[in-house]
């Protein structure tokens, strides 16, 4: 009888493991590191990067920084993705956020509804929704895509850029903890059966 709960308890963990594994499954992150260099967002925008997809659904991220504390930081970003390199392809998404005027980092933006093609080049970019000199984008040393200008075209040079596969963060304790039960719970009630 021990063995066979041990057994049981055996096979809800492995298979724990396997549903953990399975939500954390993509190609990788792709990154492009900051460097010490900082463009302005209003001046240039949009201004982004271009990347290849190495995943179906992703999310997003730009390095933000400060460019002109003296201003306010309430006007919105403006976030979008476009097909190709540069914003002349189809539009994607689109979607503005207010952002804490002492964030500081890659912001990070969810685009898994929109399906990518695996292989296939897209640019997400930013721009400011009014006139605000305050927020910029850190530069990179690359190697990943292309630095993309509104008013300036496309460079040869690079943004400090994340795109990774969108749903690829560790689940929580909770849900770890309610996926065990749920695991668990079918085990159980079959020793118990078996007991009597």
């Amino acid at each position: 009888m021990r063995i066979d709960m041990r057994r049981t308890w055996i096979a809800a963990t492995a298979l724990l493991g396997l549903a953990a594994s399975a939500g954390t499954a993509g190609a990788g992150t792709i990154l492009n590191p900051r460097n010490d260099q900082e463009i302005q967002i209003n001046f240039y925008e949009p201004i982004g990067n271009s990347f290849i997809a190495e995943d179906a659904t992703v999310s997003a991220a730009l390095w933000l920084v400060v460019m002109n504390e003296t201003f306010e930081p309430s006007d919105p970003i403006l976030f979008q993705l476009y097909a190709g390199a540069g914003t002349s392809g189809a539009p994607l998404f689109s979607q503005s956020f207010v952002v804490d005027g002492a964030f500081r980092g890659f912001y990070d933006v969810d685009l898994s509804s929109v399906l990518l093609s695996v292989g296939e080049t897209y640019s997400f970019v930013a721009s400011i929704v009014g006139d605000s000199p305050y927020w910029g984008v850190a530069a990179s040393d690359g190697p990943n895509g292309e630095l993309l200008a509104g008013r300036f075209g496309v460079f040869e040079e690079f943004l400090a850029l994340r795109v990774g596969a969108a749903g690829t963060a560790v689940p929580e304790p909770s849900s770890l903890a309610l996926a065990f039960v749920g695991l668990a719970a079918p085990a159980a009630f079959a020793l118990r059966r078996r007991s009597a």
